[in-house]
């Protein structure tokens, strides 16, 4: 292409890595999506920070509750 070897193959090894990176990214977020890994976080982060016990009280409360999807594990 360029005519220099060297760029050419920095070239060429550049976008291979650009690639795969690409696919283990969009496999990555397939996989935590299927595993709701980010509600998990989010409730355990939730939990963490207010205490266990106020918790559940944190998490009945009107603008939380209005965050809940169909077939959310925070409800």
């Amino acid at each position: 292409m360029t005519g220099i070897v060297l760029l050419d193959a920095a070239i060429g090894i550049f976008f291979a890595l650009l690639v795969y990176s690409l696919a283990a990214t969009s496999i990555h977020e397939a996989i935590a999506n299927l595993l709701n890994l980010r509600g998990k976080a989010l409730r355990a982060g939730i939990y963490r920070f207010v205490s266990d016990s106020l918790g559940p009280k944190v998490m009945g409360e009107d603008p939380i509750r209005a965050l809940h999807g169909p077939g959310s594990i925070l409800g």
